[in-house]
């Protein structure tokens, strides 16, 4: 192509990037079948320009085919509460009136700097208009205040998030925004550089430093615009310090923003500062604001804000915070987080001295949003997969095959090690990890993907001390590996060309098979090895704690790119953005699961290099996340449910409280109340995910289970094994006479037994079905080894049944405990089973279902409804009769996790209804339960 072509390819593409936006904002829609007619326009417009131009169409189509595909069909979710300040929408109104200022000017650079994808500025436009709508009018009269929660994956994009809402915010009213932005000096740095630049935009018009201490005015030169007043800056120690706090700067007229950490110093600075500043209620004395409406987003919502003292007492931070928003007649409270089971935990405040003190608590009582993830995000279960709800367990979400299992590290960093620990050395795993880094490096070079930032991630051990060991020797090794590079026939040349062909190029040639990324690139030897000695010399070891201080300060090296090692703890696993994340090396385990997915900051966007990232870890470790993966499925499907039936966050608190699976989600002084725990099993799933592999239990299961169903006399259908009239107390005769694994913790027969009884009590639970679930397949598929086999069901005649039972097949999450068998995914039953009951029993409420479940997809743009030809989850539960519970039992053929022979395991799931008039069952013994399960 010519330099006349190329000319005219760069206008066609800027043609398109001005038609993508308009067209977005137009339709606020963007579906395949738009793309003939931007084309056509662009086409138009080219040769408007010039007649004869000749362009590129072909990069031009790809392009805008990149920008269809950004998002998935998944819509968010909003829940709100029925009596949330200013229920009606206000923002539809009054939005022809407000100067958006702020807001395009961040529309610009998110588009023109940033290089987003027209689309996902639009999709950020539309859900921020969506949760600005919910704060209500900041210049309406009287007294609000709301408090919400943004649920967003992590490394998802929430900065980007609640920066566009507090630039839509400051044009709509607001005059005071407090962002809380971690709990380390570097997390708030991080974040005010990002505020200067979203926010406050490029351009510092003046810049002092008196005795009010430090003030930042931005303003944009080209138009008038209207002041923001920084307090805090981007420079380490630039937070909201003592000298600020005694400054008489005025709240209340030009917009002011502070961008402070969670510390109780910190915070009490601006409390001080708030009180020279406000009025006084002349009979209580009271310090107050009004007709100043506060923006207090709380990033990371979940961790330091929560009020974990215990009986009435009020910590330090969480009693700041809400002091703040109690000063001020007319607030909104957002709080930001990827982990969102602490914050649904959150107990009302019941103190009179308390709510008089601080007013009420963070719970979320106005609104929760689900936002959507994007198609080119990677989470947690693109990362390790999900399973297919079918018999032949092939995975319905295919992991990404970047997981290496770390199997000799506790030589050198062992399980529970102390703080004086000695390192004498690094796991070769872990120097494999360090070499596998510069090649990644080489590759992104050589793609084209020159001066971007690459980082790797060691995170092994909770002591800054032994962490700066760790860097000291990954430091080492890594000079080891320079010296070698010098020598172009040194060994090291000969371990990086295996690693690169054994490793790098079968894994590139799989993944984009999995995955739509164009910018992914099959590149040479030849060509990677000319990068390695120069990128080895540039690579950088910093120890990222609080100790050592080495920042990760990217901004920095905008222009050459920083290539680094960060070793460290929980600094790398809050709220840090790390770029460019390929290789992490992950050995430290949580007992928290919102702790260890926090610490899963492998997960996020990867561009034209999710081929090259690679995760070193322990396969406890790899197994828990994939427990927290189908845990965030889950809850992803209940906030989609309880928005489509319209249950505000309060019902949502309660029924996570009630849970018994969301028991050992978060730590327990972020659920005080756990010393007496409340669950109910109302609309839930109570399932067998765990379960011993000692042959002598196992048998006693089995034969206690063959006299049980011989005592239901013959099916009322054989050919499917169901009964149908069965009354509690032969449920109940089950439920206690099963042997349940502790880590089975929905299937305690203790409350299971107490609930049923309850429900019993006034009249539910009284009429069960119980069905086998037998295989009905002659083969199933069977992936071993990597590769898919062919292998014949076993049948077996079970108790007095006249037809045989065809095993199921679950296979084993955790094949290297030798005593404990975890279904893998943590998914007993198949969806399509917890309807079958009702389809024969309630044909009426089965239908009901089955729409509601297509309302549902179609809610979820979803327009192939009819593919949908049973309901499933919680569409089956919400529409059950409250009197019905449908027992699905399954046995599970022991030849694919012991591998010797044995009787089959047995499990079962019990399908509750939904009901109003579920009694809360308390027991004492979730710690003891949970210390087994997750043991640091």
């Amino acid at each position: 192509m010519n330099t006349h072509d190329l000319i005219h390819t760069e206008i066609a593409l800027r043609n398109l990037f001005t038609i993508i936006p308009y067209h977005l904002k137009k339709q606020r829609i963007f579906e395949t079948k738009d793309k003939k007619e931007i084309l056509e326009k662009v086409e138009s417009m080219t040769k408007a320009i010039d007649p004869n131009a000749s362009y590129d169409k072909g990069r031009v189509a790809r392009e805008l085919e990149a920008n269809i595909n950004v998002w998935a069909e998944e819509q968010d979710s909003f829940i709100k509460s029925l009596h949330s300040h200013k229920k009606k929408p206000w923002l539809i109104r009054m939005k022809p009136k407000i100067e958006w200022t702020f807001w395009e000017r961040y529309e610009s650079f998110l588009e023109h700097v940033k290089k987003l994808p027209s689309l996902v500025v639009s999709k950020i436009d539309s859900r921020t208009d969506s949760i600005l709508d919910l704060l209500g009018d900041p210049t309406s009269p009287g007294s609000w205040d709301t408090r919400g929660m943004v649920v967003g994956s992590v490394q998802s994009g929430k900065t980007t998030n609640y920066t566009a809402l507090v630039c839509k915010a400051i044009d709509a009213g607001v005059k005071l925004v407090i962002i809380l932005a971690g709990h380390d000096e570097g997390l708030r740095t991080q974040t005010q550089k990002r505020i200067n630049e979203g926010i406050l935009g490029e351009f510092v018009v003046e810049e002092e430093a008196g005795e009010e201490g430090s003030l930042c005015i931005l303003a944009k030169r080209k138009r008038e615009i209207p002041v923001v007043h920084s307090l805090t800056k981007n420079e380490h120690q630039g937070d909201f310090n003592r000298i600020l706090s005694d400054t008489n700067i005025k709240v209340g007229g030009d917009t002011i923003l502070l961008v402070v950490k969670k510390n109780g110093v910190i915070l009490k600075n601006v409390l001080s500062w708030l009180k020279r500043n406000s009025k006084v209620h002349k009979e209580t004395g009271a310090h107050y604001f009004d007709n100043i409406p506060l923006l207090l987003i709380d990033d990371e919502c979940d961790y330091y804000s929560l009020n974990t003292a215990k009986e009435h007492e009020v910590k330090s931070i969480n009693g700041s915070i809400r002091r703040i928003l109690n000063m001020f007649h007319q607030s909104s409270y957002v709080g930001y987080t990827a982990t969102p089971y602490a914050n649904v935990f959150i107990e009302k405040e019941t103190s009179k001295e308390n709510l008089k003190e601080y007013g009420p608590s963070l719970f979320p009582k106005d609104f929760i949003v689900n936002l959507a993830k994007p198609n080119n995000y990677y989470g947690p279960s693109e990362i390790f997969g999900l399973a297919e709800n079918e018999e032949e367990e092939i995975e319905k979400k295919e992991a990404l095959p970047i997981i290496s299992f770390v199997k000799d590290a506790d030589r050198y960093i062992p399980h529970g090690h102390k703080i004086d620990h000695k390192i004498e050395g690094l796991p070769e795993s872990l120097c494999e990890a360090i070499k596998v880094f510069l090649l990644a490096c080489c590759i992104r070079n050589e793609r084209g993907q020159i001066n971007n930032h690459n980082t790797m991630l060691v995170h092994v051990t909770r002591f800054k001390n032994i962490q700066c060991d760790v860097a000291d020797l990954i430091t080492d090794e890594l000079r080891s590996i320079k010296n070698e590079l010098k020598d172009r026939d040194s060994s090291v040349y000969i371990q990086l060309f295996k690693l690169f062909n054994e490793n790098f190029i079968p894994t590139t040639n799989k993944i984009v098979q999995q995955v739509n990324d164009r910018k992914i690139k099959i590149v040479e030897w030849k060509d990677v090895k000319n990068h390695l000695y120069d990128m080895a010399q540039i690579i950088e070891v910093r120890s990222v704690n609080s100790k050592k201080r080495q920042y990760l300060n990217y901004d920095d090296y905008k222009e050459s790119g920083l290539n680094v090692i960060a070793v460290g703890g929980d600094l790398l696993s809050r709220g840090l953005t790390l770029e460019g994340l390929s290789v992490s090396y992950l050995l430290r385990f949580a007992s928290a699961g919102d702790a260890l997915v926090q610490m899963g900051r492998f997960f996020g966007y990867k561009e034209g290099y999710i081929d090259l990232c690679r995760l070193y870890t322990t396969e406890d470790l790899v197994s828990a996340h994939v427990h927290m993966a189908s845990i965030e499925e889950e809850l992803k499907q209940e906030f989609d449910i309880m928005e489509s039936m319209r249950e505000p966050p309060e019902k949502y608190g309660l029924k996570v409280r009630m849970h018994p699976e969301g028991l050992y989600i978060t730590a327990p002084n972020k659920r005080r109340f756990s010393q007496e725990v409340t669950v109910s099993y109302s609309g839930t799933l109570a399932d067998h995910t765990f379960f011993y592999k000692d042959k002598e239990i196992i048998s006693k299961n089995f034969r206690f289970f063959e006299r049980w169903i011989s005592s239901l006399g013959k099916p009322n259908d054989k050919e499917h094994h169901q009964w149908g009239g069965i009354g509690p107390d032969k449920i109940l005769e089950l439920v206690i006479g099963y042997i349940n694994h502790p880590d089975s913790t929905k299937t305690i027969p203790e409350v299971l037994q107490t609930y049923i009884n309850q429900q019993v009590s006034i009249g539910n639970l009284t009429n069960w079905t119980v069905q086998i679930m037998s295989n009905s397949r002659e083969t199933v598929y069977i992936k071993e080894e990597g590769n898919v086999k062919r292998k014949k069901v076993k049948r077996m005649k079970i108790g007095n049944l006249e037809e045989e039972v065809g095993l199921v097949i679950r296979k084993d999450g955790i094949q290297s405990n030798s005593s404990l068998y975890q279904i893998e995914k943590a998914h007993l039953i198949i969806d399509r089973h917890e309807s079958l009951d009702m389809k024969k029993f309630f044909p009426e409420n089965y239908e009901k279902a089955l729409e509601d479940f297509r309302t549902y997809r179609e809610a979820k743009m979803d327009r192939d409804l009819n593919k949908y030809n049973y309901p499933i989850g919680p569409h089956v539960r919400y529409n059950r009769p409250e009197t019905s519970g449908f027992l699905m039992i399954y046995i599970i053929d022991t030849s694919y996790i012991l591998h010797e022979q044995c009787d089959p395991i047995v499990g079962f799931a019990i399908s509750f209804p939904k009901t109003e008039r579920a009694p809360e069952v308390k027991y004492l013994a979730n710690e003891t339960y949970m210390s087994k399960l997750h043991k640091q």
